[in-house]
């Protein structure tokens, strides 16, 4: 059996399991909103590159955001220490926030597993948040 570790938590992992975690850190609440920063864990049915794996993510946002006006800002390249990942920065207007938020996602893959981290902030903080998500983002690492 594996081990799955997380802060301070320790689960056993069952061969043949396959990590699927979702991790979301959450930072101080300004006026009605908290930025966060959430870390998905997905295992691919076939190899992708980063790119693609973004690729196939951003037709799934556009389809399910399509009422809330999704839109890519920015994408492109981007790199998590030595490994090739890609980035794409987008901003939908979710109802029931009645504001526009913006998502910074950083999409990575190592054989045929896949995370997704994303930042998110409302749009009027997202630019002065911007290096916050970066630098944490920037200490990722797959063991």
């Amino acid at each position: 059996m594996q081990e799955l570790s997380h802060n301070k938590l320790v689960i056993g992992w069952p061969d043949g399991w396959h990590d699927r975690s979702n991790v979301i850190l959450v930072g101080p609440s300004n006026d009605g909103f908290a930025p966060s920063i959430n870390i998905t864990c997905q295992r691919l049915t076939k190899p992708l590159s980063a790119e693609e794996y973004a690729g196939e993510q951003q037709s799934q946002l556009e389809k399910a955001l399509d009422d809330e006006k999704f839109r890519v800002l920015d994408k492109g390249p981007y790199s998590l220490g030595t490994r090739p990942a890609y980035q794409r920065t987008q901003s939908y207007c979710p109802p029931a926030l009645n504001r526009e938020v913006v998502q910074w996602q950083v999409h990575i893959v190592n054989g045929l597993n896949a995370a997704v981290i994303t930042a998110t902030d409302k749009a009027s903080t997202f630019e002065r948040n911007l290096p916050l998500f970066k630098a944490a983002i920037a200490e990722f690492k797959w063991q």
